[in-house]
């Protein structure tokens, strides 16, 4: 985690793949083909989101195969009970008040998974949402007293401020 207890890339693709797992087994194939169609949708693809192995997760007993057979032999896996608690751990982190491409994609992962958590943990994700867009959205609005009308900076920054006000009241309804 970074020191303000956010995700780094690694715990981002650790969320996702404990996340598919929870929905439901895959065979470690499966998992792998999900975690990487959902990370390069979502963000751009790099090496630090793609190349974290799904295999530490079964070393750490975060996940097991359904009958031992070992990776090459693409076993089914679920998740285990120390899986789940490092998934809502993972889920419950902060998020980032910046848009980059890594809190895009714990934003998404969060609001994919955010059914895997009892009330009260998903109540405290998405006021955790909340606040990130709405430290986002006065960021983005110091910007735009700024810059008055200087070039197209100031329609850009109307567009972003309209988004994180829209993202805002969708999130909030679903708290």
């Amino acid at each position: 985690m970074y020191k303000d207890r956010s995700l780094v890339p690694t715990q981002a693709v650790r969320l996702a793949a404990l996340g598919f797992l929870a929905d439901g087994s895959r065979s470690y194939g499966a998992l792998a083909g999900e975690v990487r169609q959902f990370i390069s949708r979502t963000a751009s693809p790099s090496i630090e989101l793609l190349g974290p192995s799904i295999e530490l997760l079964r070393l750490e007993g975060l996940v097991q195969s359904a009958d031992g057979a070992p990776t090459e032999a693409n076993p089914f896996l679920t998740i285990t009970a120390a899986g789940r608690e490092v998934l809502r751990d993972l889920m419950c982190a902060p998020v980032r008040a910046t848009e980059g491409d890594l809190n895009r994609l714990v934003v998404g992962l969060k609001l994919r998974f955010l059914d895997h958590l009892a009330a009260a943990d998903r109540a405290l994700v998405v006021a955790g949402l909340v606040d990130a867009a709405e430290r986002e959205l006065d960021r983005m609005t110091d910007l735009r007293a700024t810059v008055a009308d200087a070039g197209h900076l100031a329609g850009w920054s109307d567009l972003d401020i309209q988004h994180l006000e829209r993202r805002i009241d969708w999130l909030r309804q679903l708290g």
